[in-house]
């Protein structure tokens, strides 16, 4: 189990328990901040929707009102502290459909530049957290 998580295979049973309890306590500050890791993505995230859809509403007779302003699609913001800014580009690396460039994600969040994110992404590769293509995209 030990070598799943990259630890120490001379752990004792109370240091491995207090690491899992630690990653616990981490996920669930990210479930909270909306940052799911999914294990299939690729299933998971399709059955996310079917699982949770939208209650219908209750039909209304139609006002004539003035049409509301689309409303802009906000960037996520980029997080300042490093440890974060991994967080945030591996989660929007494993929601991505397809592969993508350190462009296209870095235009996902506010105040985001290509070379930081190319750095995260190659570093997320060394790890084994990421791949690159030959186009110069990464995926998870």
């Amino acid at each position: 189990m030990s070598a799943a998580y990259g630890w120490s295979a001379t752990l004792t049973d109370a240091e491995i328990l207090e690491r899992l309890v630690e990653l616990n306590a981490e996920r669930a500050a990210e479930e909270k901040r909306g940052v799911i890791h999914w294990l299939r993505p690729e299933y998971q995230a399709s059955k996310q929707s079917a699982l949770n859809p939208k209650p219908a509403k209750a039909s209304k007779p139609a006002k004539k009102t003035k049409a509301a302003p689309a409303q802009r699609k906000t960037k996520t913001p980029w997080p300042k502290a490093l440890t974060e800014r991994f967080q945030v580009v591996e989660a929007a690396l494993h929601a991505a459909a397809a592969p993508v460039t350190p462009a296209g994600l870095a235009a996902q969040f506010a105040r985001a530049k290509p070379e930081d994110l190319l750095e995260i992404l190659r570093t997320l590769e060394t790890l084994g957290r990421a791949r690159r293509d030959g186009a110069g995209k990464f995926r998870r």
